[in-house]
């Protein structure tokens, strides 16, 4: 199942241009609708979860939200980096003070795809609020 995961989403950004406009299209409100993977492969749902988590990113700030209370606050920048599942050259969400895992990102209409840089990682979905 991860292994599709990693796949498709691979897939998805050879054909997606990420380009500088990356922090314009990244920037607003992303309510979370699901994640997915780790060693298991289990899904995560706010259903699930009993967790409403929803993110705000600004230009430089993201900050994530969990059952409307603030959980994470911290400055990133898109950065291009090499990936560890694809082998490409790929823009990636940096935290620029946690030292966090990188994202890979895709905004595909209202939907936002994050997905961590690592082996046995989550792939998130938000949605556009």
């Amino acid at each position: 199942m991860r292994k599709s995961i990693t796949i498709v989403f691979s897939i998805l950004c050879l054909f997606c241009s990420c380009t500088k406009d990356s922090i314009g299209s990244l920037t607003g409100k992303w309510e979370w609708v699901k994640s997915s993977g780790g060693i298991s492969g289990r899904l995560q749902t706010p259903a699930s979860t009993g967790k409403n988590v929803y993110l705000e990113i600004s230009s430089n700030r993201i900050k994530s939200f969990e059952n409307g209370n603030l959980a994470l606050d911290y400055e990133y920048s898109i950065q291009t980096k090499k990936s560890l599942l694809t082998n490409l050259e790929q823009e990636m969400i940096v935290d620029n003070q946690n030292n966090n895992i990188p994202q890979t990102f895709i905004v595909k209409g209202t939907t936002l795809y994050l997905n961590d840089e690592c082996f046995d990682c989550y792939q998130s979905v938000y949605l556009r609020r």
